[in-house]
């Protein structure tokens, strides 16, 4: 059972602090307030924790959206992996690979969760 304390917790949680800390080595610091992703350059994290993924038209204000979308995890290990302040890389030698995320085709809404 998941606490609705950790759950909001987890959705408050800065994006632009927790990728800076748990995921740096795939991201690098553009201008004083983004960060891009050096694989998918259209990944932009703001940070106000805005993030932005221009070439799939995905954007969202919440850390547990953006992992679920980026690394393609399922939502209660996103939590897990901010609430317990887990390295991606971690969760990936867990055995949890995370997947392609989903390709939105214009005009469609993606249902996360």
């Amino acid at each position: 059972m998941l606490a609705k304390e950790t759950l909001e917790s987890c959705r408050h949680t800065n994006l632009y602090n927790f990728i800076k800390s748990y995921d740096p080595y795939s991201w690098y610091q553009e201008g004083i307030h983004y960060l891009r992703n050096k694989q998918h350059d259209s990944c932009v994290i703001c940070s106000n924790g805005n993030w932005y993924w221009n070439s799939r038209g995905l954007a969202g204000k919440n850390s547990i959206d953006f992992i679920c979308s980026f690394y393609g995890l399922p939502f209660l290990k996103a939590v897990e992996a901010i609430s317990n302040h887990t390295t991606i890389a971690t969760i990936e030698n867990d055995g949890i690979k995370p997947q392609s995320p989903p390709v939105r085709q214009r005009g469609q809404c993606l249902e996360l969760y």
